[in-house]
């Protein structure tokens, strides 16, 4: 999603997966909010409906927001794996509604064609024959 610059440009990767490194930390409603959204909201353009997606994301926030499993206390909520199952079971959706709609890319080990295929959301065919243009060498010259 980096490469097809669906997050705010000034995040890094990083940033962006920081919700996975909450391990055991107390967050507040907000952090909670912040961390799901940096990451989740990137996914809107591929959703097949921008509005219907933050509003999903927007259901699993208060969802987690209203599960007991979730509170330690008024307005603090539990970080780590239970942050990170969430976020993670958003994006496989995103990458359902991605493939079910055709905005989706998948990725084949050229080597072991065998061993299945990835099929993430958006559509890197454009990046790709970008970059692929960017490798070739021009004619007339003796790039290799």
């Amino acid at each position: 999603m980096k490469r097809l610059r669906r997050f705010e440009g000034s995040l890094t990767a990083a940033e962006v997966k920081c919700y996975k490194e909450q391990r055991g930390k107390a967050l507040s409603a907000q952090q909670v909010a912040d961390l799901t959204r940096t990451v989740l909201n990137g996914f809107a353009a591929d959703s097949g409906d921008r509005a219907v997606w933050i509003a999903l994301v927007e259901h699993a926030i208060n969802w987690m927001y209203s599960d007991a499993t979730w509170r330690i206390a008024p307005d603090k909520y539990r970080g780590g794996k239970l942050l990170d199952d969430v976020v993670d079971s958003m994006i496989c959706l995103a990458t359902s509604l991605s493939y079910a709609g055709g905005r989706h890319h998948v990725w084949q080990d050229p080597i072991r064609p065998d061993d299945g295929h990835i099929i993430g959301p958006g559509n890197l065919d454009a990046l790709q024959r970008a970059s692929k243009a960017r490798r070739r060498p021009r004619p007339g010259t003796h790039e290799a």
